[in-house]
């Protein structure tokens, strides 16, 4: 393969993990027809950030973990920056932690994102919270965070055969 599609080719495959979160980002957003699932509807684009900066951290930068936040908050119409804020945190959380989470057994991943997790829907509560000058109901906030940690699994599972497709054998599945 010439060395230009080559870069192509490299480029395209660490690009896929971005552009599927991005996709789960936007079907979280999505209005259904259930009344309030749009306010406790997992947080697709946390799972992302946090399994793809465990297992494969190249494909998934700060930039484009601010870049998925910014989306979401754009296209989802909450206040500008505050996904963007809680998925950088969670980034930079998981970077500093990688180690304990990467090549370890998936219930280890697992109980690590619930923690990561749990800091991420409180630090998203606070900062919602002083945006809109008063403190929120946390009820609907423990639900979206139950509802995440509990489809954590489906989407690890998910993201591990496409990481097997995209970078092959040598990619860490974390046993899922």
């Amino acid at each position: 393969m010439p060395p230009i599609a080559q870069a192509l080719d490299i480029w395209v495959r660490s690009a896929v993990p971005s552009i599927v979160a991005l996709g789960f980002v936007l079907v979280g957003i999505v209005p259904w027809p259930l009344p309030g699932l749009t306010s406790v509807a997992p947080l697709f684009g946390l799972i992302a950030v946090h399994y793809w900066t465990v297992h494969r951290p190249a494909v998934m930068p700060v930039a484009a973990a601010f870049l998925l936040g910014v989306a979401h908050d754009v296209l989802g119409g909450g206040p500008v920056g505050l996904n963007a804020l809680v998925l950088v945190a969670t980034h930079a959380v998981i970077s500093a932690q990688r180690r304990h989470l990467a090549r370890r057994p998936f219930i280890v991943d697992w109980c690590g994102f619930a923690m990561v997790a749990a800091g991420a829907v409180a630090l998203a509560w606070l900062a919602a919270s002083l945006y809109l000058g008063q403190l929120l109901a946390a009820g609907p906030l423990i639900v979206q965070y139950l509802l995440t940690v509990f489809a954590y699994p489906a989407f690890a599972w998910l993201f591990a055969r496409l990481g097997l497709v995209l970078f092959g054998k040598g990619f860490d599945a974390a046993r899922v």
